[in-house]
Parts: structure tokens; C-alpha cells; sequence
């Protein structure tokens, strides 16, 4: 009989597929026999990214963030780090989130934060226009790429007077 094996080969974090086929067995009616191979592997998980930064802070309005460094919302972002983005309290219900110094943003909408990837933000068309707020319920997620370069994610947990805003963030590698 000829046996079909599928063989799932890993390389660098891709994974593929294929059908190999092998000999026959001395006219072999097309009765199973059992593998005289080691069974058909797992795929290879995704790789992994290191976290450059993560937490969760407020973003006052008219403050900025530095989602590299973890720094501002409730402060000024310190001397040494640049600010990623800007809280803009344009009317007294009306805000906005600004990206800043090269920064881009980009919505993803209300998704598990967890299940959002360094592929899916990076994949993603970030831009520098800003992004309001106002019209976004608390769980909408919104993908970034920082001033330096790095890719990340942060996560609306609220609005206090519809002007200062908690969330949760992490920035990858």
C-alpha cells in the first residue's frame, strides 16, 4: 500500500505542509498498517515578543503620554522622554487623542486586548490624524507606533467628565 504521511515543518515561525509519499508493501491490499514513524508533530506557536513597557495610567485632558517610557498623563512626560501622544479637550464633551512627534495611531475597535498581536498592529495602516474619543466606548482598542519605532496597543477602560482617560497599554520590542 502506498501511505500518505503530512509532515508539518516549522521555519522560523512559518509553518507549511505537505504529503509524502512513501513505498509499498509487498502488494499490500490497502489494509492499515501501523506507522513506522514518529507521530505527525504540533504546529510551532507564534513567536513571541518581548514587552518594552506595560501598565495602566490616566491621561489627564491637554496632557500627553509616552507609551515608550510609561511617563505623563497626570504629569508632564519628563526631560529625555517624547511624548507619543496628546489628550486634546477640544469642548467641554468633546476630546481627542492626537498623535505626537512622529507618532501614528490607528483603531482596532472593542476586541479582547489580549488577543491582539505585534503582527495585527504592525500589519496595520496607522496614520498621525487623531482619533476621537468621545465616540469610542470604554474597551476599544487602538494600535500605536511610537516615536522611537516601537509597535504596541492600548486598551479604553474609561472616561472621567469626558475628558480624562484610563487605559491600559503595552509597547513591544
Amino acid at each position: 500500500m502506498i501511505r500518505n504521511w503530512l509532515e508539518t515543518v516549522a521555519v522560523a515561525g512559518f509553518v507549511s505542509s505537505a504529503i509524502v509519499l512513501t513505498g509499498c508493501d509487498n502488494g499490500d491490499s490497502g489494509a492499515s498498517a501501523a506507522p513506522d514513524a514518529a507521530p505527525v508533530a504540533a504546529p510551532a506557536a507564534a513567536v513571541a515578543r518581548a514587552t518594552y513597557s506595560a501598565g495602566s495610567a490616566t491621561i489627564l485632558g491637554t496632557f500627553s503620554f509616552d507609551y515608550d517610557a510609561g511617563s505623563g498623563g497626570t504629569t508632564v512626560v519628563p526631560a529625555g522622554n517624547v511624548a507619543d501622544v496628546f489628550l486634546r479637550r477640544m469642548t467641554a464633551a468633546d476630546s481627542e487623542l492626537q498623535p505626537v512627534n512622529g507618532a501614528a495611531i490607528g483603531v482596532i475597535g472593542v476586541v479582547d486586548f489580549n488577543s491582539v498581536t505585534y503582527e495585527t498592529v504592525s500589519g496595520m495602516g496607522l496614520g498621525g490624524g487623531a482619533v476621537n474619543l468621545t465616540s469610542m466606548p470604554a474597551g476599544t482598542v487602538i494600535g500605536f507606533k511610537t516615536d522611537a519605532g516601537r509597535f504596541g496597543k492600548m486598551r479604553v477602560n474609561s472616561y472621567a467628565g469626558n475628558h480624562d482617560m484610563s487605559m491600559g497599554w503595552l509597547t513591544w520590542e
